[in-house]
């Protein structure tokens, strides 16, 4: 009962303090563009702000794995904490620049390396094994939710108390998840198992961790296969905005359909939190991400809108399903002395998939697809996805979603990967 009541509050505080992020994200975002109306700057942000992931997440994962797992979440709030309040000072003082942002947002994402993975191997020892699908369902629906809260009281709070303002409650937020921390208690693994853990030298720990994740093919191949999902995701997923507005051309529609986005992704998240998935978890990911590329499909060829409602709502539906599934996977497959590596290294994957899909995903849409619609080759795709402007990114969307139905019909058929929960033993706690 007392692990329960433990985990119950670190879901609602570390989700409070995600909500205060997002707020101020959204707050500095609109300061930003009404000072400067430069929209690179804002580009920049989440990638200054993903670097350090990207750089050394896997090296991070050892220091979670060495220290105590809930001095890697304090730490973790504290980083966000101490960002927020160099923001703070400096706009208070009139000497805010876009560098010191970036510095800010580059060190947040620094200590934040250490904060996930530490929460999600936590998970582990505060959680039942057959309920962990259920609980990693919650811990997903967190940040759609944020995504629907955070707009909401920032539309309402920034015309009221301004841009200090909103910093001032999210530095609240995490203060508040500081003193639950410093509150509860949560179990690390057993001595001996964190001490089988150690090793002479941090390359050498991660070597390890690596080589056994390496050793558990079909893990291994699960989340490569993640990874290469994310990477297709990420970019198309991150044209609805554009596409919609080069479809219909309605700021209402397009606001209407970015909130669709989140209330998707809760909905397949509150659905795993009540259902919990098939019993080999294997299945509920496959199928599911065959339901996501097949509606994404969908989502690029319609042009009712009503439809694209539809399609983008049950599209979005699986993707917190999947990651819930896979880090439950994780949390009983992956000795609990080595998932901070095992986490901390799949965020890496992610975050180094993330940008490269950004990149990527422009110059295909600015310089071949767009401006060709209507041209030779289009042709032969004009009958699915006709002439209009936004009909080059329809492309692209229907044709992420044939690689993501492809990509997961051959995961899908590695025995490795569908035996996967089979013959590889479970960690008990």
């Amino acid at each position: 009962m007392k692990k329960i009541y433990t985990l119950w509050m670190l879901i609602i505080t570390q989700g409070l303090s995600l909500i205060g992020s997002r707020m101020t994200s959204m707050a500095l975002a609109l300061w930003i563009f009404k000072n400067t109306g430069n929209t690179t700057y804002l580009l920049l942000v989440p990638f200054f702000n993903e670097i350090p992931m990207m750089l050394f997440g896997g090296i991070a994962g050892i220091f979670v794995d060495r220290w105590s797992r809930k001095k890697a979440m304090i730490l973790g709030d504290f980083g966000q904490f101490l960002g927020s309040l160099i923001l703070l000072i400096t706009l208070a003082l009139g000497g805010f620049r876009i560098s010191i942002l970036y510095f800010v947002v580059f060190m947040q994402g620094f200590f934040s390396m250490f904060q996930g993975p530490a929460a999600d191997a936590a998970t582990t020892m505060l959680t039942p094994k057959e309920y962990r699908e259920k609980i990693n369902g919650v811990k997903q629906m967190i940040f759609p939710l944020a995504g629907i809260m955070a707009p909401a009281f920032t539309g309402f709070l920034y015309p009221l108390v301004g841009l200090v303002g909103i910093i001032v409650i999210d530095m609240m937020t995490f203060l508040i998840s500081v003193a639950v921390l410093f509150k509860i208690s949560i179990p690390d693994p057993a001595k001996e198992e964190q001490e089988e853990g150690k090793q002479e030298g941090f390359l050498e720990e991660f070597k390890i961790g690596l080589k056994y994740l390496v050793n558990q093919k079909g893990l291994m191949s699960l989340i490569l296969y993640y990874s290469f999902i994310n990477f297709l995701l990420n970019g198309p997923l991150d044209l609805v905005i554009a596409y919609s507005t080069r479809l219909f051309n309605e700021d209402l529609f397009t606001s209407m359909l970015m909130s669709v986005m989140s209330i998707g992704a809760f909905s397949g998240a509150l659905l795993l939190s009540l259902w919990g998935g098939t019993k080999t978890r294997i299945h509920t990911i496959m199928i599911g991400m065959l339901i996501t590329g097949g509606f994404l499909i969908i989502f690029g060829i319609t042009r009712a809108k009503v439809l694209l409602f539809i399609a983008l709502f049950i599209l979005m539906m699986p993707l917190p399903i999947t990651g819930a599934l896979i880090t439950s996977i994780v949390q009983v497959k992956i000795p609990p002395y080595m998932q901070g590596r095992v986490f901390a290294l799949m965020s890496q994957l992610s975050f180094v998939a993330t940008p490269v899909s950004f990149f990527i995903t422009g110059p295909i849409v600015d310089k071949i697809l767009e401006p060709n619609v209507g041209k030779g080759w289009w042709k032969v795709l004009e009958p699915m996805f006709g002439v209009q402007p936004g009909a080059g990114m329809g492309f692209l969307l229907s044709f992420t979603g044939l690689i993501i139905i492809t990509a997961t019909i051959i995961a899908y058929s590695n025995p490795r990967v569908r035996r996967l929960e089979k013959e590889t033993k479970d960690y008990e706690i």
